[in-house]
């Protein structure tokens, strides 16, 4: 009976060996793939930490660089028609250095996007190797932007001039104008690209639709909001990056490691920018099926009365 118990276990093994779950890595394995994805993080992950970057570049441009912004365009939009409609008051609120800075950065950014134009429907857009796919080059030339925003930014300092950030009013030197270019061009690049690779429901620097759309589709108005969590995680995610960017600034009294600590981030992500696989598009939702129709009645003729007999 033993035997045949035996026996009778080996076939149930062998018939449910298919089912049976893979075993568990050991610690060993689970510590290497943990240190391997470290190294290389996908295009999920890359493209979440881009917001990162965002809330650092309007920390360093607008408590370091003069009250302007790098990124976040709306501002100096905002800041230039504050200046246009008080240009008749008495009161000053603005000097001219700091209209050329809003108009430097706005058009910089501009020119960024163009580049970002360029490399996704132009003729940079079908320039590819074994380590960067088609359109993805605009990344690099971002990279390269925003080294060229830190490097301009140590060289002001190693100038030894006295820095004292100012958000309403800065003498601005032709280094930090140099250091506005580069930083708004790679935000304006960099917010081009993000349309074409970004994920659905997920933002990198405007938070505005972004909270609209997490409350206007929660539950309390009667929406499903899917994808809550890649709205949240935007918001945390642009607010962290403000808050360590501004505490940067205020330890290091300078835009100098705000920026190094942007650029390291963004260097952190480029491989995955350049070569990595976006996550699938969500499926769209099948289309409710057509009503059907009330079948239509049949016609129905009736007889002509006989004609009365005269």
């Amino acid at each position: 009976s033993l035997c045949s118990m035996a026996a009778l276990e080996t076939r149930l093994l062998v018939d449910e060996g298919a089912e049976r779950a893979p075993p568990r890595p050991t610690v060993a394995a689970r510590v290497a793939q943990g240190v391997s994805d470290f190294f290389n993080p996908s295009f999920k992950t890359c493209i979440w930490l881009l917001t990162a970057v965002c809330g650092f570049m309007d920390a360093v441009s607008f408590i370091g660089l003069g009250g302007l912004f790098t990124n976040i365009q709306t501002g100096n939009i905002v800041q230039l028609a504050f200046i246009v409609g008080y240009s008749t008051s008495d009161r000053v609120i603005d000097s001219k250095d700091r209209v050329g800075g809003l108009v430097v950065s706005l058009c910089s950014f501009c020119a960024g996007a163009l580049i970002g134009g360029l490399t996704l429907h132009g003729p940079l857009s079908t320039w590819s190797n074994a380590y960067i796919k088609p359109k993805r080059i605009g990344f690099l030339i971002e990279w390269f932007l925003l080294l060229f925003g830190f490097v301009t930014s140590a060289y002001y300092l190693h100038r030894d001039r006295p820095y004292s950030p100012n958000i309403l009013i800065m003498d601005y030197d032709a280094e930090l104008w140099f250091c506005i270019m580069f930083c708004a061009g790679a935000m304006g690049l960099q917010a081009a690209l993000v349309r074409q690779f970004g994920l659905t429901d997920f933002a990198t620097n405007l938070m505005t639709l972004t909270l609209v759309g997490l409350i206007a589709d929660s539950p309390l108005a009667g929406g499903k909001n899917v994808r809550w969590h890649r709205r949240l995680g935007s918001i945390w995610l642009f607010f962290s990056g403000c808050a360590l960017g501004s505490a940067l600034l205020l330890l290091c009294k300078g835009p100098l490691y705000a920026l190094l600590a942007d650029f390291l981030i963004f260097s952190y992500c480029l491989r995955g920018l350049l070569s990595g696989t976006p996550p699938p598009a969500p499926a769209a939702a099948p289309a409710a099926p057509a009503p059907a129709k009330a079948p239509v009645p049949a016609a129905t003729t009736t007889p002509d009365p006989m004609p009365a007999k005269a």
